[in-house]
């Protein structure tokens, strides 16, 4: 019934008043529904609850799921336009446990809730507002938390992006042309490019030969206090504190300009202090 393969045995009652089609892409009903347990991915879940009207690809309303891996309400909606996904919605997610739920294969759990009102899931494409309150991961038995996370993006006509994360964690933004998610190589190639040497020294090499625009940004971040999440990048991280790093990155002209604010660094043995670079 809706051609994903993902999906197995589905036990069910259901209520469906002034109800047509018989497709995802017909259906128009308003549907009450008890869902015993349905298979995905290899994974049965139990005891959800759905209420709400489904239109041709689109669910408005609430739903419940009380399941050892997976406890969370559910009140918006979420629909696919041409494949985009368009999400506004308001969760409680008590648990979470991507690896036992077969969905990731780290051991890896969240909590929190959220408040989504987006366009597109695609960190390249996305656009609107996403915030999480209360944030707690749970990665191979350690635990991280964030008090509150909020992303914001943006695009104008003609393509130029405002990208802002805002925690008491850090604060980024990034203002320009650029896909966020090839941001870390077009910095890679250009390290690469411009000190071949210390590339080779430090072992910096871009996985990702072949990017699919030019990157030209300006950019703020600033590091308040991580805790232990610079653990989730490399165990050996000390907590960062106090960290600003501001610029512009060209990869047009093939330039970049930097102020970079560094009181303190430790990682493993190697230990670094009052760096200031221009």
């Amino acid at each position: 019934w809706s051609g994903n393969p993902n999906f197995g045995i589905v036990t069910f009652t259901s209520e469906v008043q002034d109800g047509f089609g018989l497709t995802i892409e017909t259906v128009n009903t308003n549907l009450s529904a008890v869902v015993e347990e349905f298979n995905f991915k290899g994974y049965t879940y139990h005891n959800l609850e759905m209420e709400g009207v489904l239109s041709k690809g689109k669910f408005d309303g609430d739903f419940i799921i009380v399941d050892d891996n997976i406890d969370f309400t559910f009140s918006g909606s979420a629909e696919l336009v041409d494949s985009i996904p368009i999400l506004d919605f308001q969760a409680n997610i008590k648990n979470l446990d991507l690896g036992k739920l077969k969905l990731s294969k780290e051991d890896l759990a969240f909590e929190g809730v959220v408040d989504v009102k987006l366009k597109d899931i695609d960190l390249s494409t996305m656009e609107g507002d996403a915030t999480v309150i209360g944030l707690k991961l749970r990665r191979e038995g350690k635990l991280y938390e964030v008090d509150s996370l909020r992303i914001h993006s943006t695009f104008d006509a003609f393509g130029k992006r405002d990208f802002v994360l805002n925690s008491e964690i850090m604060s980024c933004q990034l203002n320009g042309y650029f896909d966020i998610q090839e941001v870390p190589e077009a910095v890679l190639q250009f390290f690469e490019r411009n000190y071949p040497e210390y590339a080779s020294r430090f072992n910096i090499a871009s996985k990702q030969k072949e990017l699919s625009q030019q990157n030209v940004f300006d950019f703020g971040i600033k590091i308040h206090d991580m805790k232990n999440l610079g653990q989730l990048l490399d165990k050996s991280l000390d907590t960062l504190r106090n960290i600003s790093l501001a610029g512009h990155f060209d990869g047009v002209q093939d330039s970049v300009e930097l102020l970079l604010e560094l009181p303190h660094f430790k990682a493993g043995t190697v230990k670094l202090d009052a760096i200031y670079a221009k």
